[in-house]
C-alpha cells in the first residue's frame, strides 16, 4: 500500500525545486495502516540484512555466569552488558560471549544501585554507562561510579541523546497533572527543557488523564533522537534536543473507546487484556532502520508487524508466528523482549530487536528456539542448533544491515 504527499508537502518541494539548491522536504508520512493489518504479507525484513553474527552468552563454574533470561542489555565493540530478569546487577560479557564478571551490583554503598531499573544505556564515545530507575546512575564502562540524581517526575523510559540531555517518557497510570509532562527532554539537574502533555480523551477529566500500558518508545540508529507512540492517538513523535516533532503518522481507525483506554488511568483492564476487541490496532514496540520505520502491533489475539518505507510511505505489513494461543504463555519461555516475535528474514527465522547504528540486537533464550522450533516448525540457523546452546544462557543475535 502507498499513501500520496500531502499537499504542503508538495508546496515546499515546489519552491525548493524553484530555487538553484534543491533540498529534501523536513515532512512526515501520513499513513493508513489498517488496510495492510486486515490483509497482511511479508515485510521483507531479510531485505536489510547483511549477515549474522551468532554471540551465545558463555556460562562458567562461576554462578554469577548465569543468566535465567534478559531484562534490558547494551553492546559495544568489546562488550555485552546485562540486567538479568531475576537479578538486580549488571553482568559483563566480552563480545565473543566470554563470561568476564559482574560489573555493578545492587545496594546503598558507593557503585551501587538500588531498586528496579527501568533500563540501561551504553554511550561508548563518551565512556558511560547510564541505570535508569527512581535515580539515574552513571557509571563509566568499566563500571566506576560518576554520580546519581534523583528523577523529580515519575519516569517510564530515559535515553540519553546528546550532552546533558535525556529524551524521558512519564510513568504510565500517574495524571499529567501530577507528573507535569507526559513526554519531554530533561536535563542531568532533572529540569525538563521540553514538554508535551496535551493529550486529551473526549469526557475524561484532567485527573484521570495519563499514559496507559499503551505506550512505546525506541532510541533512533544514531542515537541522536528517540521515537515514542502511546495508544490514546496516531502520531509518532521523535525527541531531539531541542524538539518534539512529529515522525510518522498511522491511521488505526481504532474506536472511540479504544482512544480513551490509551489515556484512562483508572482503567486497569488493559493491563489484564481485558476488554479489547479483536479489531483494535494497538502499537505495542517500535524499532527504527536507515530505511523503514517498525512497529510490533497486537491485533486480532496476536501480533503483526508494520513496515513503512521512509521514502516512499509504503505500508506492509506481515503477521507473526505465535507457537502458543496467548501471550502469556508465550511470555513464560521468553525474555522481555520476546526476540521472536518478529518478521521473518529469508530463511523464515523471525527477527526483533533494536537498531545501533547498522546493527540490529535480538536477544532470544533457549526455551524460545526449542518452542518455535517444535510448536511452529520454525527452522533453526545452523550456529543455532547445537545442543549446548539449547541448553545454556541467552543467545545474541547481531543482524548486520545494509546502508
Amino acid at each position: 500500500m502507498r499513501t500520496s504527499i500531502p499537499f504542503f508537502l508538495v508546496l515546499i518541494v515546489m519552491m525548493a525545486c524553484s530555487g538553484e539548491k534543491e533540498e529534501r522536504p523536513m515532512a512526515f508520512w501520513t499513513v493508513d495502516i489498517r488496510e495492510a493489518v486486515e490483509r497482511p504479507g511479508s515485510v521483507h525484513i531479510g531485505e536489510e540484512i547483511k549477515s549474522v553474527e551468532y554471540i551465545p552468552l558463555e556460562t562458567t563454574d562461576d554462578p554469577a555466569s548465569l543468566i535465567g533470561g534478559i531484562a534490558d542489555f547494551a553492546v559495544t565493540d568489546q562488550f555485552i552488558y546485562v540486567y538479568p530478569q531475576t537479578e538486580p546487577r549488571i553482568a559483563l560479557f566480552d563480545r565473543q560471549g566470554r563470561f568476564v564478571r559482574t560489573l555493578i551490583r545492587e545496594g546503598q554503598g558507593p557503585g551501587e544501585f538500588s531498586g528496579p531499573l527501568s533500563g540501561i544505556q551504553v554511550v561508548p564515545e563518551a565512556d558511560r554507562i547510564y541505570l535508569y530507575g527512581s535515580k539515574t546512575w552513571e557509571f563509566t564502562l568499566a563500571g566506576e561510579p560518576i554520580r546519581s540524581w534523583l528523577n523529580p517526575r515519575p519516569v517510564l523510559y530515559s535515553r540519553r541523546i546528546a550532552a546533558d540531555r535525556f529524551a524521558q517518557v512519564a510513568m504510565p497510570f500517574v495524571p499529567f497533572t501530577a507528573s507535569g509532562f507526559g513526554i519531554g527532554v530533561s536535563d542531568e539537574r532533572g529540569n525538563l527543557l521540553l514538554g508535551k502533555n496535551d493529550f486529551s480523551a473526549e469526557g475524561l477529566p484532567p485527573e484521570r488523564t495519563g499514559f496507559t500500558g499503551s505506550v512505546a518508545a525506541c532510541l533512533a540508529p544514531d542515537g541522536r533522537s528517540a521515537l515514542f507512540k502511546s495508544g490514546c492517538g496516531d502520531t509518532i513523535y521523535r525527541l531531539t534536543p531541542d524538539s518534539i516533532a512529529i515522525a510518522l503518522v498511522t491511521h488505526t481507525d481504532n474506536s472511540e473507546e479504544e482512544i480513551r483506554r490509551g489515556l484512562d488511568i483508572g482503567d486497569f483492564a488493559n493491563l489484564r487484556g481485558e476488554g479489547r476487541a479483536d479489531r483494535e490496532i494497538v502499537v505495542a514496540d517500535l524499532m527504527e532502520t536507515a530505511r523503514a520505520f517498525y512497529l510490533r502491533c497486537r491485533y486480532d489475539r496476536g501480533y503483526t508487524i508494520l513496515a513503512i518505507d521512509k521514502r516512499s510511505g509504503a505500508v506492509g505489513a506481515e503477521r507473526c508466528v505465535m507457537p502458543v494461543p496467548t501471550l502469556e504463555e508465550l511470555a513464560g519461555s521468553s525474555t522481555y523482549q520476546l526476540g521472536m516475535l518478529g518478521a521473518r528474514d529469508d530463511n523464515g527465522f523471525p527477527v526483533w530487536g533494536r537498531t545501533e547504528g547498522d546493527l540490529l540486537f535480538q536477544v532470544v533464550i533457549p526455551d524460545e528456539l526449542i518452542l518455535y522450533r517444535d510448536k511452529a516448525g520454525i527452522p533453526l540457523p545452523k550456529p543455532l542448533q547445537q545442543a549446548d546452546v539449547e541448553e545454556g544462557n541467552p543467545i545474541f543475535l547481531i543482524h548486520h544491515l545494509a546502508e
